[in-house]
């Protein structure tokens, strides 16, 4: 008797299209700055992938997951994709690959996915000059003069052990009054105001100076004057009082980022 035997495999869920690059954070914390793998670097390594309705960027720090409806080029080797996590919420990915070729490739899959997804090429900047300075609260500086006292108190233990108390109470008092100067001076210098170009590219508001771009992810919008607001931004906490030459100019940079961060909440000027 001829026995025969028939093995049928069902065919499995294809393999995932999966990319290197990296990713913007949301949001620095300063256990992050101090303790992560990635030293508090607002660039981390993530890997994309691509899977059934959805993408997936997975980092050291968690996964993050998006249906995309747009996706825009910032440059060459980065874009940005937008569009609804699994409960309907407006989600905005970052990325940035190591060449030109390796984000091609990354966009050719997404395509190729979602055949939906609105690709845009990056559109003409736009810049608006504006009087900028940072706000630092004492809240801020508390961390900063928490570690100078330690250092000092460190420091100071040789001195007591060796015997020579006296001199060693001069020399760490004019070693810390040299850097509560030195701190003086530079908390001094960040918050003057300073004349700076606000950029608005496609999906991106960034704040240029001579050093070079920032992106901002603001939060919040709280209006001083008709002229001027604070805009307080996600990812270093931070705050900036920005300053234009007109009320006019000051209402349309605020509807420009509202189109970019529809959930940007904003307060108005206390009557």
């Amino acid at each position: 008797m001829l026995e025969i035997r028939l093995r049928v495999e069902r065919p499995g869920r294809p393999p995932l299209s999966s990319f290197n690059a990296e990713t913007k954070r949301l949001s620095l914390t300063l256990r992050q700055t101090i303790r992560a793998k990635d030293k508090g670097k607002l660039w981390i390594s993530a890997r994309l992938s691509i899977a059934d309705d959805k993408i997936v960027v997975t980092t050291d720090n968690g996964a993050r997951e998006i249906r995309p409806r747009r996706l825009y080029w910032l440059e060459q080797n980065k874009f940005l994709l937008s569009g609804i996590d699994t409960n309907s919420r407006i989600q905005r990915l970052l990325l940035r690959f190591k060449t030109p070729t390796d984000a091609e490739r990354a966009v050719e899959a997404i395509r190729d996915a979602f055949p939906s997804v609105q690709e845009r090429r990056p559109a003409e900047k736009e810049d608006i000059e504006v009087l900028a300075s940072l706000l630092i609260s004492t809240k801020a500086i508390l961390p900063v003069v928490f570690f100078i006292v330690l250092f000092e108190m460190i420091g100071f233990i040789p001195i007591v052990l060796s015997g020579t108390i006296n001199l060693g109470v001069v020399v760490s008092g004019l070693f810390l009054l040299s850097i509560c100067v030195l701190l003086w001076f530079a908390i001094n210098r960040i918050r003057k105001p300073a004349r700076k170009l606000l950029r608005f590219v496609e999906e991106s508001v960034m704040l240029v100076d001579r050093y070079g771009e920032r992106e901002l992810v603001p939060e919040n919008i709280l209006w001083k004057t008709a002229e001027s607001f604070v805009l307080e931004e996600k990812v270093f906490r931070t705050k900036l009082l920005l300053t234009f030459s007109s009320s006019s100019e000051a209402a349309r940079v605020v509807q420009m980022i509202r189109e970019r961060f529809p959930e940007l909440a904003q307060t108005n000027i206390a009557h």
